[in-house]
């Protein structure tokens, strides 16, 4: 007798679990190489939509991102998913000419440490310059950097749905502190 499966809340059948996954931050992209032996998928993860015959994250994200997006702010108010803030998220025009079409990082609001490399997850950077490092401070644990939160930048940007801002408490706008490693 055949089996009735149950596609997860939201999930398309032309996109795999490990895909629907990555697109709904339930796993991050990076670890699937590592954990789950799939080579091919970090491959089509990098590539930009429209870049390869079988469909890239960035195709799928553009194909689903209408529910995945209804699915997160229910849930998540005030954030949006990884996917997000590398398709969708504002355009940051100052950036160096080498990567124009990356999402405006958050603004960054206090405490000392500088940034590695032009590398961020969630509009925050993720690589930090070590101690020691002749010109730039490294984070000081005592004075770490300070982000505005996702919520603030949302709402700095005029990207809060109708009715998400009043869903979301004082203490979603309040500033972000990274944790340094």
């Amino acid at each position: 007798m055949p089996v009735k499966r149950r596609v997860a809340k939201g999930r398309m059948s032309d996109v795999s679990e490990m895909e629907w996954a990555v697109l709904t931050d339930q796993r991050d992209e990076r670890t699937f190489c590592q954990a789950d032996g799939w080579e091919g998928f970090f491959l089509r993860s990098m590539q930009e939509p429209g870049c390869l015959a079988v469909p890239s994250l960035g195709d799928l994200w553009l194909a689903h991102r209408g529910t995945i997006l209804a699915d997160w702010i229910g849930e998540h108010p005030g954030t949006r998913p990884s996917c997000w803030w590398r398709w969708d998220g504002p355009i940051w025009a100052d950036r160096p000419g080498f990567m124009k079409s990356e999402c405006e990082p958050r603004r960054r609001l206090g405490g000392v440490g500088h940034a590695n490399d032009y590398s961020f997850r969630f509009g925050l950077p993720t690589s930090w310059v070590k101690e020691g490092h002749p010109s730039s401070p490294a984070p000081d644990p005592f004075d770490p950097p300070m982000f505005e939160s996702q919520a603030a930048y949302l709402d700095r940007h005029g990207l809060l749905l109708p009715g998400e801002r009043r869903r979301l408490k004082p203490a979603d706008f309040e500033p972000e502190v990274v944790a340094v490693d």
